[in-house]
């Protein structure tokens, strides 16, 4: 896939204990990739009409909550374990959505780190979360093909990514969107959000 368009959005990059609420950020993102498509559907000389790049506009939404510390109990049992070296497990739920276009995609899930490693996939026994193409997803005229949802293991930074590919008829042709969002967790509780394509 080629890379159209770019979006970074960097969140609560200090302290845990410096977040005291959920966060809220909107982005307007135009899919380069989808112009070209619809200009070569487009008859020779035909106009341009905003009308017909709407499909290629959209929003990226990204939703986090404040750090949560994880239980006491929880934290105890991974270093009985010998897994977790940290001195203690936060956690973040967060939702990451595409909407444009009549297309909406969301994923969403809970991401922890411990000041060593920041992961979704079960560590020392506290596990996180990752959902693609979750409640609240929808299309109109659209086909949503999922292509990958993953869930990082325990690492220096844990990015949930979620890519899909969407279609819709123009002018009885196919166009396609090759999207991937990105909800990136450093080690240190650090988040950045970002998309590539659509």
């Amino acid at each position: 896939m080629t890379a159209t368009a770019v979006l970074v959005i960097p969140f609560l990059m200090g302290s845990p204990a410096s977040a005291e609420s959920s966060t809220v950020e909107t982005v307007e993102v135009t899919s380069e990739h989808c112009v070209d498509q619809i200009d070569e559907i487009r008859p020779t000389g035909g106009s341009r009409s905003a009308a017909d790049y709407s499909i290629c506009q959209g929003q990226v939404t990204v939703e986090e909550s404040a750090p949560v510390r994880a239980t006491q109990a929880d934290i105890q049992e991974a270093r009985a374990a010998g897994i977790m070296a940290g001195p203690e497990a936060w956690y973040r739920n967060w939702t990451h959505t595409y909407l444009g276009g009549g297309l909406a995609e969301i994923h969403r899930g809970r991401t922890f780190w411990d000041g060593d490693v920041a992961w979704i996939r079960p560590y020392g026994g506290i596990g996180g979360s990752h959902e693609c193409h979750t409640e609240g997803s929808w299309a109109v005229g659209w086909a949503v093909k999922r292509v990958l949802c993953d869930q990082p293991a325990a690492d220096p930074s844990a990015d949930a990514f979620y890519r899909f590919d969407a279609s819709i008829l123009f002018q009885g042709s196919p166009v396609t969107l090759g999207i991937g969002l990105h909800y990136s967790t450093n080690a240190s509780g650090g988040t950045t959000a970002w998309q590539v394509g659509g």
